[in-house]
C-alpha cells in the first residue's frame, strides 16, 4: 500500500472517528509486554502504545498500522497517565 493511500486511509478514520467514540471507551491495558493496548471492536481499530521507545500506533483490525502522534492520542483523557514524556495538552 502506498504512503498516499494510508494518508487517505487514516484520513477518513479522523474523519468517522468522531461519532463512533460517543459510546462508551474501552479501558486501556497493560499487557505483558509492557505495551498499552485499547481496542474498539466495533469500530475495526486499536490504539497500541509502547512507552520505553516513546511510539504511538493504531492498528486496524485487517492488520494495518499507522504510527500516529502521541501528544495527538494524549489528548484523550484516558492516555493521559501512560503518555508521560510530551507536555500536557490543553483541553478546550
Amino acid at each position: 500500500m502506498t504512503k498516499r493511500c494510508m494518508t487517505a486511509l487514516y484520513a477518513l478514520f479522523l474523519v468517522f472517528l468522531p461519532a463512533q467514540l460517543q459510546a462508551k471507551t474501552p479501558r486501556v491495558d497493560k499487557r505483558i509486554s509492557n505495551l498499552f493496548l485499547q481496542n474498539f471492536r466495533n469500530e475495526g481499530f486499536s490504539y497500541i502504545v509502547d512507552p520505553y521507545a516513546q511510539l504511538c500506533f493504531m492498528q486496524t483490525h485487517n492488520g494495518g498500522v499507522i504510527k500516529i502522534d502521541c501528544q495527538a492520542l494524549k489528548r484523550r483523557g484516558e492516555w493521559d497517565d501512560v503518555i508521560y514524556w510530551v507536555e500536557p495538552v490543553e483541553k478546550k
